[in-house]
């Protein structure tokens, strides 16, 4: 069947007279029956324009001649598409002429793709292939190795999910010789980018094709890509016009050409666009450069090392200083670690292939994986020195290296006298903003500078971030608000000015010092708003129209002057801060915009601007502040009227056409330590499920998935869900659902067959919350950070105190070190995946003594028990992944099979499809709009989250709102339930 697809191999050649017969060979060599060679002359000048003519004269039925008028030179790309238009096959192959073809290539890659019909390109994987014959380096196979792969084999990558690939440039894209192109999405496309004459060609033609198109990925190695100094990329980079590591002309144009096009094409998801934003950040607004002064070898014991790069005198353009280089060792080394000012701010893998280390070492083929690459972040800091060190197997930390680099400052930003700015950025859960908002505050025109991140109780990684900048503060709080981080921020920070920002912030290089220069102008004034106007702004204009929106410059001064940073109600932290300093000193709001885009607002509470009003009357001077206060409650009555009209008109909008509830249960157990609260009792889940009966009209999930889009819903329709799969699901929640009538959809963690554990934040709190006797002191290294907890008097915790702190729920101030050591590790091992959070556990179990049995409470069902509940008339299987991760901290691949694949087991458990799932965990920031693809991809209906809200007919039947229930009595329950549909 396959064999009737004419495939046209499309091969452009300049002055290729040494390799391009062993080329066109291996097209012949194919075992696919029907192909056609198209060979482009660009313009050669040396024997490979009379060797491909002869081939075509030989053999005119596979092989045609193509040249540019003239015989002219116009680059790869042009001359590409020029094959293209001259073969007439259904699909159309790329070969360079300096790279072979395996002989099964084209027929692999044309059977995939008749198996994959939605997919526009296939591609498998390409030696890099050093030993070619004849090649003067003697390179010996040792060197050769294969591409990876972004998924498993036969999996077809939904449009658009390579493109953060291709920005972050990972090692797992496509080489032209293996890749296989439908002729129909070339032509859609536009084919190759003739201004692309040679690096970075084939990243445009992948960007425009896994934009719009599917992609089917191909286990096998199809081709081997010729690594010789008379490559192109070998070329760039000897011109300058390429490099790996530092900022370079090529990559710059390629992301400026890439943003164009998907913005003019309104392409690209949100993952694609924070990684353009952040590759495109050094090169759009670079800060003064860095230059190496010293590199430093030290003698490290039983290790075998070698820095590659800097070198001394090594200058980049941009604040980041790449470090690489590789490292091997009898005590077998697990990865490098970089520490600056006695803090590690980097962690980096030994994963890049090194074939002349293992060559060099004798450890054979499969043992080259000892190079290494980082970075080191200095825009925060004038001069750095950096220890680079290995670290072992058994933790230890073997130094390598010293390398000593500093900013080389321009003289604007060693001006006398001039104020330092201090940025405080806070932040709850924001982790992946905060790192493109301290880059933006660093890369200010301004200095001196200085960074203060303030962590509000975040569970995410926000240490980690904020520490891989040297001369980045960072302060921890415990979710006591903003005002309360603020005021923590402003602490810890000197600058004479203070400007407050949030992690979706995006200062604009010039933000500060624009600022500035008009505070300059205007020295009365206290504060200065980038607000897009220019106005004067007086403790009266803001009590009559209302706080102006935009980051507000603050002299440190006046806030100490007015009190310092008073309460406000949340959304309104802003607002009451240029009210209370604007009492003492007046503002000045600036024309010049300091965002490069707007920041989401925060909603205030209802009523919170009448509240920060009432508060200003004692403030009020003279007639015309009064006059302010009069005219603004006028305008706050007028509004909170029409407020009140347009929910009651929305409100009968919505119960026409119905509204649903979706309730998120966990566990129906009496637990002695329920950090969570996601235990409720049996008796009080029979109260909850008899006041559904009478109050509520009970559907199943899919009931609900089916009205949402159609609108359909009945008045007060609730939906019963239950997570990660316990025991107690089957043997106490199921009886009373079966009695009540009342169905429920069950996401279950899949490989039930497989479990000898507890979940992992089950596994912690058995080992630090459970009554006994525990060594004093605990050291773990998570996700290659340290932690170390002193349990001083809790290391022997007694039944009684076990049950005085039962109660203990996250967000609490922690009752003994233990609860905190609990706290604090639960939010450390919260983004890994399970690969690395297993050691952890394993380490923590032989610390406390703990055997792993797994407790009779906290078991989860195993395979003859999923497959019981399943075939209950009030229960329906849903997928809940297979590790319970963090979805939005794995890779896309991993992402993949954790939904796919776990999708896959259960239904093989359960003999039935399944047709709906649930994040693991829930939140807004645990899955992305990727992810909410791959689960439609896998062939689920819906997806639930974790987040509060009721489902309507607008809602994304993937991000499903739902509401967890507590340990409550039913007459508890029904004021919930009637406070949950009055939102």
């Amino acid at each position: 069947m396959s064999d009737r697809a004419l495939v046209s191999v499309v091969m452009c050649f300049l002055d290729a007279e040494h390799f391009i017969e062993e080329a066109i060979e291996s097209v012949f060599a194919q075992t696919h029956g029907r192909w056609e060679l198209v060979l482009v002359d660009d313009g050669s000048r040396d024997r490979s324009t009379e060797i491909a003519r002869r081939y075509a004269r030989n053999r005119p039925d596979l092989v045609r001649y193509v040249e540019h008028p003239g015989h002219r030179n116009r680059g790869k790309s042009a001359s590409r598409n020029a094959g293209i238009a001259a073969g007439a096959g259904t699909y159309v192959g790329f070969l360079d002429s300096d790279d072979v073809l395996l002989p099964h290539a084209l027929a692999t890659l044309v059977a995939a793709m008749e198996e994959a019909p939605g997919a526009a390109v296939a591609y498998g994987r390409t030696e890099m292939w050093f030993s070619w014959p004849g090649n003067p380096d003697g390179r010996t196979p040792a060197w050769d190795f294969e591409s990876e792969l972004p998924a498993r084999g036969g999996t077809v990558v939904a449009a658009g999910r390579l493109l953060p690939v291709l920005v972050r440039e990972d090692d797992v894209l496509p080489s032209v010789c293996s890749a296989l192109v439908r002729r129909a999405a070339l032509e859609t496309t536009g084919g190759w980018e003739p201004s692309f004459v040679d690096v970075y060609d084939d990243f445009v033609l992948w960007t425009k094709l896994f934009a719009e198109h599917d992609v089917l990925i191909v286990d096998e190695k199809l081709s081997r890509y010729r690594k010789h100094e008379a490559s192109s990329c070998e070329q760039a980079t000897r011109n300058g016009e390429w490099s790996p590591v530092d900022l370079n002309v090529a990559r710059y144009r390629y992301l400026a050409w890439m943003e164009h096009w998907l913005t003019r094409r309104r392409l690209g998801d949100a993952e694609t666009w924070r990684a353009l934003d952040a590759s495109l950040q050094p090169y759009r607004h670079p800060t003064a450069p860095v230059e190496v002064e010293e590199v430093e070898p030290l003698v490290a014991p039983g290790v075998h090392a070698h820095l590659d790069h800097p070198r001394p005198g090594f200058r980049t353009r941009s604040h980041r200083i790449p470090i690489g280089g590789w490292l091997a060792g009898e005590e077998y080394p697990l990865a490098v670690e970089f520490v600056a000012d006695g803090r590690r701010v980097s962690h980096v893998a030994l994963d890049a292939r090194r074939p002349d280390v293992a060559a060099m070492l004798g450890l054979g083929r499969g043992g080259d994986r000892h190079g290494f690459l980082g970075e080191i972040a200095l825009a925060g800091a004038e001069a750095q020195e950096i220890e680079v060190s290995a670290v072992l197997r058994d933790q230890r930390r073997v130094p390598l290296a010293r390398v000593r680099a500093r900013r080389v400052l321009r003289p604007e930003d060693r001006r006398l006298g001039a104020p330092t700015v201090s940025v405080v950025i806070v932040c709850s859960t924001e982790a992946r903003e905060l790192d493109v908002a301290i880059e933006r505050a660093l890369a200010q025109d301004h200095r001196p500078l200085e960074v203060v991140a303030v962590d509000d109780g975040s569970s995410s990684a926000l240490e980690q971030i904020a520490l891989a900048y040297p001369g980045v503060r960072y302060v921890r709080r415990h979710g006591e608000g903003l005002v309360a981080a603020r005021r923590a921020g402003l602490e810890r920070s000197q600058g004479e000015l203070v400007l407050f920002l949030s992690p979706h912030d995006r200062l604009l290089p010039t933000a500060i010092s624009a600022a500035l220069a008009r505070l300059a102008q205007r020295p009365e004034c206290g504060w200065v708003v980038g607000s897009g106007g220019d106005r004067p702004l007086d403790h009266a204009t803001l009590l009559h129209d209302g706080p102006a929106s935009g980051p507000t410059l603050y002299r440190r001064v006046a806030i100490v002057a007015s009190g310092g940073i008073p309460d406000a109600p949340p959304g309104l932290e802003d607002g009451a801060l240029q009210v209370a300093v604007a009492r003492e000193l007046p503002g000045i709001a600036i024309a010049d915009p300091m965002l490069a885009a707007p920041s989401p607002p925060r909603p205030a509470a209802p009523g919170a601007e009448r509240t920060l009003l009432r508060a200003q009357r004692k403030h009020a001077k003279g007639e015309r502040e009064r006059q302010a206060l009069i005219a603004a409650a006028a305008r706050l009555a007028h509004a909170d009227a029409d407020r009140t009209r347009r929910p009651l008109r929305r409100r009968r909008r919505a119960y026409a056409r119905g509204r649903a509830l979706i309730l998120l249960y966990h566990r129906v157990a009496e637990l002695p330590a329920d950090p969570w609260a996601l235990g409720v009792g049996r008796a009080r889940f029979a109260e909850q499920l008899a006041v559904l009966r009478s109050e509520a009209t009970v559907l199943s999930l899919q009931e609900i998935v089916e009205r949402v889009g159609s609108g359909g819903l009945p008045e007060r329709a609730v939906a019963v869900t239950f997570d990660d799969g316990y025991r107690d699901n089957l043997l106490d929640a199921l009886p009373e659902l079966e009695a009540a009538r009342v169905p429920a959809t069950f996401f279950l963690t899949a490989g039930p067959e497989t479990r000898t554990r507890e979940l992992w934040w089950d596994e912690i709190e058995r080992v630090l919350l459970s009554p006994g006797s525990l060594p004093p002191k605990l050291r773990l290294l998570v996700g290659g950070r340290r932690f170390a907890w002193d349990l001083a008097d809790s290391a022997t915790l007694d039944e009684a105190a076990a049950k005085r702190t039962a109660a203990w729920r996250i967000g609490q101030a922690p009752p003994t070190p233990r609860h905190a050591a609990y706290e604090a590790l639960w939010e450390a091992l919260f983004p890994l995946a399970e690969s690395a959070r297993v050691p952890v556990l394993d380490e923590l179990l032989a610390w406390a003594g703990d055997p792993g049995t797994m407790r009779e409470t906290h078991r989860l069902l195993d395979a003859e028990e999923v497959a019981t509940l399943a075939r209950s008339h009030a229960a329906e299987v849903g997928g809940h992944s297979i590790t319970h991760p963090r979805l939005s901290s794995q890779r896309p691949m991993l992402q993949e099979v954790e939904i796919a694949h776990g999708k896959a087991i259960l239904e093989e458990v359960t003999g039935r499809p399944l047709r709906h799932f649930a994040y693991p965990f829930g939140g807004l920031r645990d899955y992305t709009g990727a992810t909410a693809r791959m689960v439609a991809d896998a062939g689920y209906a819906s997806a639930s989250a974790t987040w509060e809200g009721l489902a309507h007919a607008a809602s994304d039947p993937f991000q499903l709102p739902r509401v967890q229930v507590g340990d409550v009595a039913g007459e508890t329950f029904a004021a919930h339930l009637a406070r949950w549909f009055e939102r």
